[in-house]
């Protein structure tokens, strides 16, 4: 492997952070439910503060990973955190260490910027994301399930 390298993502990198969103819903069985288009994500990534960030990873000015977060207050930590929306590593990439060294550069960011943790959901059928996310040192919230109310 080359050189590896991580930049904040721009409206200029809306068709390569489109087509790993779009993969990250294919690999997640969603696809059906994905409704973001390449012009509403520019769209997004052009407002300044969109309240999206976005983390790349390149190698060799190739993006091979993704982490997409926003921020989010927390009462009970008393302030902000970051709320990672999506995390993506290219399927050529994985298994590499990859999936490590971003979260290293979010943790970074994530002290940098003082947020007071960094928290995500996972599918619960995704065996192979919690097993690398525990393997990070990733602490399973038990105290809360998902809801939503869709149709708006």
């Amino acid at each position: 492997m080359s050189t590896i390298s991580f930049r904040r993502g721009s409206a200029d990198d809306t068709t390569v952070v489109f087509d790993c969103l779009k993969a990250l819903a294919t690999d997640e069985g969603h696809l059906t439910s994905f409704r973001l288009t390449e012009a509403r994500l520019r769209d997004i990534l052009s407002c300044q503060p969109s309240g999206i960030d976005v983390l790349i990873c390149d190698n060799d000015h190739r993006l091979i990973g993704l982490a997409m977060w926003s921020e989010r207050f927390s009462a009970y930590s008393g302030g902000f955190i970051m709320w990672l929306q999506d995390f993506y590593v290219v399927p050529a990439f994985r298994r590499r260490r990859i999936g490590q060294r971003i979260f290293s550069e979010l943790r970074r960011v994530a002290r940098m910027q003082g947020y007071k943790h960094i928290e995500w959901y996972v599918h619960t059928n995704n065996d192979d994301a919690k097993l690398f996310y525990n393997n990070i040192g990733g602490i399973k919230a038990d105290h809360i399930e998902s809801w939503r109310l869709e149709d708006l």
